[in-house]
């Protein structure tokens, strides 16, 4: 990533990484469904290149509703995510940060961002156990990703890879929880990943992280 290059910011809550984006000198479009957040995002970035849509990404375009917590952070589309959650206690008490009601939000697919707006360089997905829904609706190859991965919806995490995949020639690495640092072992193929989340990654409570991958050169 560098100057000039398109980057998605696929659930972008309160712009943390699209600041570094655009530190970077890359131009963000920034998808944040909830409107609250959205607003602060255009403050963020009123007089930057940044693009801010307000809306979900999914497989399909439509209206969902997004069931939103006590904390913004872990508003999300997936019910079945927000139980993982609970069950694994991750975040600690339910009643801190449990949902309080939903939203009804607007979803696009990443196929007409990119009709909209280019195809990006980078994309980030962070997006509360919705990420393979995502992926499900962009048909085309993007050069590099990163999606954020969560020891309780591993099984989810390796159709996400298994969608990668099947766009194209993609090699894979995790970096774990904030540190911004790659695992030893360098990029797998998709099978030796999937081998790993089986094994390495199964064994940490609690467990999280990126799971990035980028088009092979070769």
């Amino acid at each position: 990533m560098g100057p000039g290059d398109l980057v998605f910011d696929v659930g972008g809550n309160r712009g943390v990484r699209s600041r570094i984006f655009h530190l970077r000198g890359a131009r963000p479009v920034i998808f944040e469904p909830q409107p609250a957040l959205a607003s602060l995002l255009r403050y963020t970035f009123a007089a930057t290149p940044a693009v801010v849509v307000v809306a979900a990404v999914g497989a399909e375009a439509g209206t969902m509703q997004m069931f939103v917590s006590r904390v913004d952070l872990y508003s999300s589309l997936s019910p079945e995510w927000l139980a993982a959650m609970k069950d694994s206690g991750r975040f600690g008490p339910a009643e801190e940060w449990a949902t309080t009601g939903h939203i009804d939000v607007q979803v696009r697919t990443l196929d007409s961002a990119i009709e909209e707006y280019g195809l990006p360089r980078f994309m980030k997905i962070d997006v509360e156990g919705y990420e393979l829904q995502v992926l499900r609706g962009l048909s085309v190859p993007v050069p590099a990703r990163s999606m954020e991965f969560a020891t309780e919806t591993l099984d989810a995490t390796k159709q996400c890879v298994a969608r990668i995949a099947s766009l194209g020639d993609y090699r894979f690495q995790v970096s774990l929880g904030e540190s911004m640092r790659f695992e030893p072992g360098g990029w797998l193929t998709s099978g030796d990943m999937v081998s790993r989340i089986d094994t390495t990654l199964k064994q940490q409570k609690n467990g999280w992280g990126d799971l990035c991958a980028c088009l092979s050169s070769r």
